[in-house]
């Protein structure tokens, strides 16, 4: 996952569901596509804000148009209108996100617990390695 600016937000033609977001990563741009247009009565209220984007996929063709991304958002699966996962501060755009936890000590090992995003939603993923 990576911070991203998101300098414009456009409608996708013949959607009733998607926006076309395009989102600054620093050294390059992505089109990222978004099915928010029902949850907010302005969806160009969120140009200019920071968000969490994850940008490992491959690009996907959705409504004619190709998606390079996935926007990172809270609230869907528990039934609230969803809100942006952003920094708490402005960061660099581009910067990566680490769900880093703090160190879990077994058996006199370092073990830290990364997160990954799958198909399904987040997952742990456990390693042996040092501090974050």
């Amino acid at each position: 996952m990576r911070v991203g600016t998101i300098l414009s937000v456009t409608d996708v033609a013949n959607s009733d569901k998607l926006i076309a977001l395009e989102v600054s990563f620093g050294d390059h741009k992505r089109t990222v596509l978004a099915g928010m247009k029902r949850e907010r009565a302005n969806p160009r209220e969120i140009e200019g804000k920071q968000a969490l984007f994850v940008v490992n996929l491959a690009p996907r063709k959705m409504a004619g148009m190709v998606s390079e991304g996935m926007l990172f958002d809270i609230g869907y699966l528990d039934g609230i209108i969803p809100v942006l996962a952003m920094p708490e501060t402005h960061v660099p755009d581009g910067t990566r996100a680490g769900l880093c936890s703090p160190t879990l000590h077994r058996e006199k090992r370092t073990v830290q617990v990364f997160w990954r995003v799958t198909g399904s939603g987040l997952s742990t993923c456990r390693r042996r390695t040092s501090p974050c």
